[in-house]
């Protein structure tokens, strides 16, 4: 991570026009950064832990360019209904990435097709909230019974919810219903 991040800095630096003004490795950091440095453009990355779930509005007047995995569509989805301004493959070229801050900076939407198209065609989860809350508790290695204690539900519940969630996906086990949901991005 901190690689690519190094790797991201350098590339935008070496642009004459761009001043990259901070780096941050968590999201929960992201908002108080560009509040204190009040950039023109953020570059984010759409798989940074700890985002704040509506990113572009607590950004305020900053223009956002997440950097998004075209095999994570809900990811992909979630930010193009936040209405995020700049859209870009991890897959693209360094001269798109540019072109797309330059171009958010200017108050243009740029969206890569790739996504977009992604994101389009991915079904949505068919889980329900707390369906999704059993199997983020189950896909972090906890057994059934600590999954309860968590949740404050009776170890038969979280049993119903797990066998809901296999028989809804169409998955076999549970192991292939974690797989499935952290690609799909619904986790």
């Amino acid at each position: 991570m901190k690689l690519l991040r190094g790797a991201l800095v350098s590339v935008l630096s070496y642009e004459g026009d761009f001043d990259v003004v901070a780096e941050i490795d968590q999201g929960g950091m992201v908002v108080g950064a560009a509040g204190r440095v009040r950039p023109q453009v953020a570059v984010v990355d759409a798989h940074l832990p700890g985002l704040p779930d509506d990113l572009p509005g607590a950004l305020g007047g900053c223009g956002l360019v997440v950097l998004a995995c075209p095999g994570k569509p809900a990811a992909v989805r979630r930010m193009l209904s936040d209405a995020v301004l700049g859209l870009v493959s991890k897959a693209a070229a360094p001269d798109e990435l540019v072109d797309a801050v330059r171009r958010v900076a200017t108050g243009e939407r740029v969206i890569d097709p790739t996504l977009a198209l992604a994101a389009l065609t991915t079904p949505d989860s068919p889980l329900t909230p707390r369906e999704r809350e059993v199997l983020r508790i189950t896909a972090e290695g906890a057994p059934p019974e600590e999954v309860a204690g968590r949740l404050f539900l009776s170890e038969r519940t979280v049993r119903n919810y797990l066998s809901a969630i296999v028989r809804k996906t169409g998955a076999r086990t549970r192991l292939e219903v974690v797989r499935m949901a952290e690609d799909a991005g619904w986790l």
